[in-house]
């Protein structure tokens, strides 16, 4: 969907923005992925599916994060999260390396917590 953005509004919880665009509802994001956005801000269709792309991305980074949080993982059940996510698969490997470049992901503290 293409045209200018009318409305930015913070959806109840305060994790996610929903877009209007042209007066309309058009998707919500990640607050991380809205604060680049502004009301009056022409959006091309080539700029709303970069961002439905980015949106996946971020949304399974949370989830691995919120998995992470409960208990140690080992990278294999990172990476059948990410699978079941159904992300493209250079999509899956960016969030698994960024979980891996900030120390989230350790199988030998896995293995020591198991």
């Amino acid at each position: 969907m293409q045209g200018e953005i009318t409305a930015l509004r913070m959806q109840p919880g305060g994790r996610r923005v929903r877009v209007y665009i042209n007066g309309q509802s058009a998707f919500s994001l990640a607050v991380i992925l809205a604060a680049g956005l502004r009301t009056g801000q022409w959006l091309a269709d080539e700029d709303t599916a970069r961002l439905a792309r980015e949106n996946a991305r971020e949304e399974a980074f949370q989830r691995c994060l919120g998995l992470l949080a409960r208990r140690p993982r080992s990278a294999a059940e990172i990476r059948r999260a990410l699978q079941a996510r159904r992300l493209p698969a250079d999509d899956a490997e960016e969030v698994f390396r960024r979980l891996a470049e900030r120390g989230l992901i350790h199988d030998g503290e896995f293995a020591r917590a198991w």
